[in-house]
Protein backbone atom coordinates (compact mmCIF):
# COMPACT_ATOMS: atom_id res chain seq x y z
CA UNK A 1 0.00 0.00 0.00
CA UNK A 2 3.26 2.14 0.72
CA UNK A 3 4.37 1.81 -2.95
CA UNK A 4 0.98 2.47 -4.40
CA UNK A 5 0.27 5.62 -2.72
CA UNK A 6 3.45 6.90 -3.33
CA UNK A 7 2.89 6.55 -6.88
CA UNK A 8 -0.31 8.40 -6.75
CA UNK A 9 1.35 10.84 -4.54
CA UNK A 10 4.12 11.52 -7.96
CA UNK A 11 1.48 11.50 -10.46
CA UNK A 12 -0.33 14.28 -8.53
CA UNK A 13 2.79 16.56 -8.03
CA UNK A 14 3.42 16.27 -11.74
CA UNK A 15 0.09 17.18 -12.57
CA UNK A 16 0.67 19.80 -10.06
CA UNK A 17 3.57 21.22 -11.24
CA UNK A 18 1.79 21.68 -15.17
CA UNK A 19 -0.37 23.91 -13.28
CA UNK A 20 -3.59 21.57 -12.54
CA UNK A 21 -5.39 20.75 -9.75
CA UNK A 22 -5.34 16.86 -9.54
CA UNK A 23 -7.34 14.45 -7.08
CA UNK A 24 -7.17 10.53 -6.48
CA UNK A 25 -10.40 8.46 -7.96
CA UNK A 26 -10.70 5.20 -6.20
CA UNK A 27 -13.39 2.60 -4.84
CA UNK A 28 -13.96 2.37 -0.73
CA UNK A 29 -11.65 -0.98 -0.80
CA UNK A 30 -8.92 0.81 -2.28
CA UNK A 31 -9.28 4.15 0.21
CA UNK A 32 -9.05 2.04 2.77
CA UNK A 33 -6.58 -1.03 2.18
CA UNK A 34 -4.13 0.62 -0.63
CA UNK A 35 -4.70 4.52 -0.61
CA UNK A 36 -4.24 4.44 3.20
CA UNK A 37 -1.24 6.66 3.66
CA UNK A 38 -0.92 10.22 4.90
CA UNK A 39 0.56 10.99 2.30
CA UNK A 40 -2.08 11.18 0.25
CA UNK A 41 -4.87 13.13 2.41
CA UNK A 42 -3.67 16.69 1.07
CA UNK A 43 -5.18 15.50 -2.64
CA UNK A 44 -8.91 15.45 -2.95
CA UNK A 45 -10.62 12.41 -2.56
CA UNK A 46 -13.28 10.60 -4.95
CA UNK A 47 -14.67 7.85 -3.74
CA UNK A 48 -16.94 5.11 -5.73
CA UNK A 49 -19.15 3.05 -3.24
CA UNK A 50 -22.41 2.03 -4.67
CA UNK A 51 -24.21 2.15 -1.14
CA UNK A 52 -27.02 4.38 0.36
CA UNK A 53 -24.22 6.29 2.61
CA UNK A 54 -20.62 6.85 1.95
CA UNK A 55 -18.86 4.92 4.61
CA UNK A 56 -15.75 6.05 3.82
CA UNK A 57 -14.39 8.08 6.98
CA UNK A 58 -11.26 10.21 6.25
CA UNK A 59 -12.73 13.20 3.95
CA UNK A 60 -13.87 13.44 0.84
CA UNK A 61 -14.66 15.73 -1.70
CA UNK A 62 -16.70 13.64 -4.26
CA UNK A 63 -18.96 10.49 -3.74
CA UNK A 64 -19.92 8.42 -6.75
CA UNK A 65 -22.70 6.52 -5.17
CA UNK A 66 -24.44 4.39 -8.41
CA UNK A 67 -23.26 3.32 -11.97
CA UNK A 68 -27.04 2.65 -12.86
CA UNK A 69 -27.40 6.47 -12.95
CA UNK A 70 -29.85 7.71 -16.35
CA UNK A 71 -29.84 10.70 -18.27
CA UNK A 72 -31.63 12.18 -20.94
CA UNK A 73 -29.78 11.86 -24.06
CA UNK A 74 -27.39 9.33 -23.31
CA UNK A 75 -28.11 5.60 -24.40
CA UNK A 76 -27.19 3.29 -21.45
CA UNK A 77 -26.25 3.77 -17.68
CA UNK A 78 -24.27 6.59 -16.49
CA UNK A 79 -22.55 7.04 -12.69
CA UNK A 80 -23.68 9.51 -10.40
CA UNK A 81 -21.81 11.79 -7.70
CA UNK A 82 -22.09 14.17 -5.23
CA UNK A 83 -19.96 17.21 -5.24
CA UNK A 84 -19.64 18.23 -2.18
CA UNK A 85 -16.52 20.95 -2.54
CA UNK A 86 -17.88 24.38 -2.91
CA UNK A 87 -16.30 25.55 -6.79
CA UNK A 88 -15.74 28.86 -8.18
CA UNK A 89 -15.41 29.59 -12.17
CA UNK A 90 -12.14 30.80 -11.53
CA UNK A 91 -10.25 29.19 -14.50
CA UNK A 92 -7.66 26.60 -14.02
CA UNK A 93 -4.80 27.96 -15.56
CA UNK A 94 -1.61 25.62 -16.79
CA UNK A 95 2.08 26.57 -17.91
CA UNK A 96 5.13 25.10 -19.39
CA UNK A 97 8.45 26.42 -18.42
CA UNK A 98 10.91 26.83 -20.87
CA UNK A 99 15.15 27.00 -18.92
CA UNK A 100 18.60 25.89 -19.45
CA UNK A 101 21.60 25.47 -17.77
CA UNK A 102 22.72 28.80 -19.32
CA UNK A 103 20.88 31.39 -21.85
CA UNK A 104 22.11 29.57 -24.23
CA UNK A 105 20.62 26.36 -23.96
CA UNK A 106 17.51 28.36 -22.40
CA UNK A 107 17.35 29.79 -26.04
CA UNK A 108 17.46 25.80 -27.50
CA UNK A 109 14.75 24.93 -25.39
CA UNK A 110 12.80 27.84 -26.44
CA UNK A 111 13.53 27.01 -29.87
CA UNK A 112 12.31 23.29 -29.19
CA UNK A 113 9.41 24.90 -28.01
CA UNK A 114 8.55 26.39 -31.14
CA UNK A 115 9.12 23.42 -32.89
CA UNK A 116 6.49 21.80 -31.28
CA UNK A 117 3.87 24.66 -31.69
CA UNK A 118 4.82 24.48 -35.36
CA UNK A 119 4.41 20.30 -35.34
CA UNK A 120 8.24 20.36 -37.03
CA UNK A 121 10.57 18.78 -36.59
CA UNK A 122 13.07 21.20 -38.43
CA UNK A 123 13.10 25.00 -38.97
CA UNK A 124 13.25 26.49 -42.67
CA UNK A 125 15.09 29.84 -40.93
CA UNK A 126 16.75 30.34 -37.99
CA UNK A 127 18.10 33.55 -36.48
CA UNK A 128 21.52 34.36 -34.46
CA UNK A 129 22.75 36.75 -32.56
CA UNK A 130 24.87 37.62 -29.59
CA UNK A 131 23.80 36.76 -26.23
CA UNK A 132 25.97 39.15 -24.37
CA UNK A 133 24.05 42.44 -25.36
CA UNK A 134 20.21 42.91 -26.52
CA UNK A 135 20.04 45.36 -29.43
CA UNK A 136 20.45 43.40 -31.90
CA UNK A 137 18.42 40.12 -31.31
CA UNK A 138 15.68 42.25 -29.49
CA UNK A 139 15.31 44.20 -33.05
CA UNK A 140 15.63 40.74 -34.70
CA UNK A 141 12.56 39.19 -32.99
CA UNK A 142 9.73 40.89 -35.89
CA UNK A 143 12.37 39.22 -38.03
CA UNK A 144 12.10 35.75 -36.51
CA UNK A 145 8.56 35.56 -36.14
CA UNK A 146 7.94 36.62 -39.97
CA UNK A 147 9.92 33.79 -41.01
CA UNK A 148 8.81 31.23 -38.33
CA UNK A 149 12.41 31.38 -36.94
CA UNK A 150 13.83 31.22 -33.51
CA UNK A 151 16.41 33.48 -31.71
CA UNK A 152 19.56 31.37 -30.86
CA UNK A 153 21.99 33.62 -28.73
CA UNK A 154 25.71 32.75 -29.21
CA UNK A 155 28.73 33.90 -27.42
CA UNK A 156 32.79 32.36 -28.23
CA UNK A 157 31.95 29.95 -25.40
CA UNK A 158 29.07 28.24 -26.89
CA UNK A 159 29.81 28.67 -30.61
CA UNK A 160 30.14 24.95 -30.37
CA UNK A 161 26.97 24.05 -28.90
CA UNK A 162 25.08 26.83 -30.96
CA UNK A 163 26.44 25.52 -34.49
CA UNK A 164 26.02 21.69 -33.41
CA UNK A 165 22.21 22.71 -32.73
CA UNK A 166 21.20 24.18 -35.77
CA UNK A 167 23.47 21.62 -37.68
CA UNK A 168 20.38 19.14 -36.17
CA UNK A 169 17.68 21.55 -36.86
CA UNK A 170 18.00 23.25 -39.57
CA UNK A 171 16.47 21.94 -42.85
CA UNK A 172 18.84 21.28 -45.70
CA UNK A 173 18.66 24.59 -48.29
CA UNK A 174 17.34 26.68 -45.04
CA UNK A 175 18.75 30.18 -44.04
CA UNK A 176 20.26 31.60 -41.36
CA UNK A 177 20.12 34.94 -40.34
CA UNK A 178 23.25 36.70 -38.03
CA UNK A 179 22.78 39.50 -36.68
CA UNK A 180 25.41 41.93 -35.56
CA UNK A 181 29.14 42.45 -36.98
CA UNK A 182 32.17 40.26 -35.95
CA UNK A 183 33.20 41.55 -33.16
CA UNK A 184 29.83 40.22 -31.52
CA UNK A 185 29.31 36.76 -33.69
CA UNK A 186 32.34 35.69 -35.07
CA UNK A 187 33.36 35.15 -38.68
CA UNK A 188 34.45 31.55 -37.41
CA UNK A 189 30.81 30.81 -36.76
CA UNK A 190 29.74 32.25 -39.58
CA UNK A 191 32.07 29.71 -41.67
CA UNK A 192 30.48 26.63 -40.10
CA UNK A 193 27.39 28.03 -40.16
CA UNK A 194 27.93 27.81 -43.94
CA UNK A 195 28.24 24.52 -44.34
CA UNK A 196 24.48 23.88 -42.53
CA UNK A 197 22.68 26.53 -45.00
CA UNK A 198 22.79 29.74 -46.63
CA UNK A 199 24.09 32.51 -44.27
CA UNK A 200 22.92 36.34 -44.35
CA UNK A 201 24.60 38.79 -42.09
CA UNK A 202 22.77 41.94 -41.16
CA UNK A 203 25.63 44.47 -39.51
CA UNK A 204 25.92 47.87 -39.00
CA UNK A 205 28.25 50.16 -37.60
CA UNK A 206 26.46 50.88 -35.12
CA UNK A 207 23.46 48.93 -33.06
CA UNK A 208 20.93 51.67 -34.81
CA UNK A 209 21.93 50.96 -38.42
CA UNK A 210 22.20 46.80 -37.96
CA UNK A 211 17.95 47.62 -36.37
CA UNK A 212 18.45 49.28 -40.59
CA UNK A 213 19.68 46.71 -42.51
CA UNK A 214 16.88 43.81 -39.97
CA UNK A 215 14.16 46.44 -40.75
CA UNK A 216 15.36 46.19 -44.68
CA UNK A 217 15.77 42.48 -44.41
CA UNK A 218 12.14 41.77 -43.02
CA UNK A 219 8.94 41.41 -45.03
CA UNK A 220 6.66 45.28 -45.40
CA UNK A 221 4.58 45.88 -42.10
CA UNK A 222 1.84 48.79 -42.09
CA UNK A 223 2.70 49.30 -37.94
CA UNK A 224 6.07 50.36 -36.48
CA UNK A 225 7.05 50.20 -32.79
CA UNK A 226 9.87 52.86 -31.81
CA UNK A 227 12.18 51.43 -28.74
CA UNK A 228 15.05 52.81 -26.84
CA UNK A 229 18.16 51.83 -28.09
CA UNK A 230 19.54 52.01 -24.63
CA UNK A 231 17.30 49.99 -23.00
CA UNK A 232 16.22 46.71 -23.43
CA UNK A 233 12.75 46.45 -20.74
CA UNK A 234 10.43 48.26 -23.50
CA UNK A 235 11.51 46.33 -26.57
CA UNK A 236 11.67 43.37 -24.41
CA UNK A 237 7.84 44.27 -23.91
CA UNK A 238 7.24 44.85 -27.44
CA UNK A 239 8.94 42.23 -28.68
CA UNK A 240 5.98 39.41 -29.60
CA UNK A 241 3.90 42.37 -30.98
CA UNK A 242 4.08 41.26 -34.54
CA UNK A 243 5.31 44.91 -35.74
CA UNK A 244 9.28 45.53 -36.79
CA UNK A 245 11.08 47.46 -34.21
CA UNK A 246 13.01 50.60 -34.74
CA UNK A 247 14.77 51.51 -31.70
CA UNK A 248 16.40 55.07 -31.48
CA UNK A 249 18.78 57.49 -29.56
CA UNK A 250 18.08 60.78 -28.48
CA UNK A 251 17.52 61.95 -31.59
CA UNK A 252 16.61 60.07 -35.23
CA UNK A 253 19.44 60.00 -37.24
CA UNK A 254 19.67 60.78 -40.74
CA UNK A 255 19.47 57.36 -42.16
CA UNK A 256 16.61 56.13 -40.18
CA UNK A 257 14.51 59.33 -41.51
CA UNK A 258 15.75 58.20 -44.92
CA UNK A 259 14.43 54.67 -44.35
CA UNK A 260 11.65 56.29 -42.83
CA UNK A 261 10.52 58.46 -45.66
CA UNK A 262 10.37 55.46 -48.02
CA UNK A 263 9.21 52.53 -45.80
CA UNK A 264 5.01 53.87 -46.00
CA UNK A 265 4.26 53.05 -42.22
CA UNK A 266 0.45 54.17 -41.60
CA UNK A 267 0.78 54.01 -37.47
CA UNK A 268 3.71 54.00 -35.12
CA UNK A 269 3.71 52.85 -31.67
CA UNK A 270 6.25 54.72 -29.38
CA UNK A 271 6.73 52.48 -26.50
CA UNK A 272 8.02 53.72 -23.11
CA UNK A 273 7.95 57.47 -21.88
CA UNK A 274 10.19 60.47 -22.49
CA UNK A 275 13.26 59.30 -20.96
CA UNK A 276 13.08 56.33 -22.91
CA UNK A 277 12.13 57.60 -26.23
CA UNK A 278 12.75 61.23 -26.66
CA UNK A 279 9.83 63.88 -26.98
CA UNK A 280 12.01 65.21 -30.18
CA UNK A 281 11.53 61.74 -31.22
CA UNK A 282 8.05 62.05 -31.27
CA UNK A 283 7.74 65.02 -32.85
CA UNK A 284 9.82 63.81 -35.78
CA UNK A 285 7.53 60.75 -36.71
CA UNK A 286 4.05 61.65 -37.33
CA UNK A 287 5.96 63.36 -40.79
CA UNK A 288 6.32 59.20 -41.38
CA UNK A 289 2.98 57.89 -40.74
CA UNK A 290 0.22 58.16 -42.40
CA UNK A 291 -2.68 57.69 -39.58
CA UNK A 292 -1.61 58.17 -36.44
CA UNK A 293 1.64 58.43 -33.52
CA UNK A 294 0.89 56.45 -30.13
CA UNK A 295 2.88 56.76 -27.17
CA UNK A 296 2.41 53.74 -24.27
CA UNK A 297 3.94 54.40 -21.13
CA UNK A 298 3.35 53.40 -17.66
CA UNK A 299 4.67 54.76 -14.51
CA UNK A 300 7.59 51.69 -14.38
CA UNK A 301 8.54 48.69 -17.00
CA UNK A 302 6.34 46.53 -16.10
CA UNK A 303 3.20 48.81 -16.39
CA UNK A 304 4.87 49.53 -19.58
CA UNK A 305 4.70 45.77 -20.12
CA UNK A 306 0.92 45.37 -19.07
CA UNK A 307 -0.16 48.60 -21.16
CA UNK A 308 1.60 47.39 -24.47
CA UNK A 309 -0.15 44.11 -24.08
CA UNK A 310 -3.69 45.21 -23.93
CA UNK A 311 -2.92 47.63 -26.49
CA UNK A 312 -1.40 45.26 -28.76
CA UNK A 313 -3.91 41.73 -27.83
CA UNK A 314 -7.51 41.47 -27.00
CA UNK A 315 -8.31 38.35 -24.82
CA UNK A 316 -5.05 36.34 -25.66
CA UNK A 317 -5.56 32.87 -24.53
CA UNK A 318 -1.63 32.40 -23.69
CA UNK A 319 0.57 34.77 -22.09
CA UNK A 320 4.43 34.60 -22.13
CA UNK A 321 6.11 35.67 -18.91
CA UNK A 322 9.99 36.68 -18.37
CA UNK A 323 12.29 38.44 -15.68
CA UNK A 324 12.18 42.11 -16.30
CA UNK A 325 15.46 42.53 -14.34
CA UNK A 326 17.22 40.98 -17.84
CA UNK A 327 16.87 40.38 -21.24
CA UNK A 328 18.25 37.27 -22.71
CA UNK A 329 15.17 34.38 -22.03
CA UNK A 330 12.64 36.99 -22.90
CA UNK A 331 14.31 37.56 -26.20
CA UNK A 332 14.46 34.33 -27.03
CA UNK A 333 11.19 33.85 -25.69
CA UNK A 334 9.60 36.75 -28.78
CA UNK A 335 8.98 34.39 -31.66
CA UNK A 336 7.70 31.62 -29.48
CA UNK A 337 5.15 34.11 -27.91
CA UNK A 338 4.56 35.52 -30.95
CA UNK A 339 3.50 31.92 -32.54
CA UNK A 340 1.10 31.85 -29.75
CA UNK A 341 -0.65 35.07 -29.83
CA UNK A 342 0.66 35.95 -26.66
CA UNK A 343 1.96 38.84 -24.86
CA UNK A 344 5.43 38.95 -22.80
CA UNK A 345 4.75 40.15 -19.83
CA UNK A 346 7.74 41.59 -17.54
CA UNK A 347 7.59 40.16 -13.82
CA UNK A 348 10.35 40.47 -10.60
CA UNK A 349 9.70 39.25 -7.53
CA UNK A 350 7.98 42.50 -6.71
CA UNK A 351 6.04 42.80 -9.86
CA UNK A 352 4.14 39.83 -10.66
Amino acid sequence: SKWISEQAVSFCQIMEDNGYTPGIYANLNWFNNYLNSTTVDKYEKWVAQYNLECQYKKPYAMWQYSSAGSVDGIKGDVDLNFDFKERTDEPVFRYERFAGASRYKTATAIANGLLKIQGKSKFDNIVVASGENYPDALTGCYLASAYNAPVLMVNKANETYVADYIKGKLNSGGKIFILGDKKVVSSALETKLKAYGNVQRLAGATRYDTNLDILKAAPNAKELVVCSGEGYADSLSASSCGRPMMIVGASLTSKQKEYLKTAGYEKIYIIGGVSAVSSAVEIDLPMYATSDVIRISGGTRYETSRLVAEAFFKDPAVAAFTIGDNFPDGIAGGSLANACGAPVLLVNKDNN
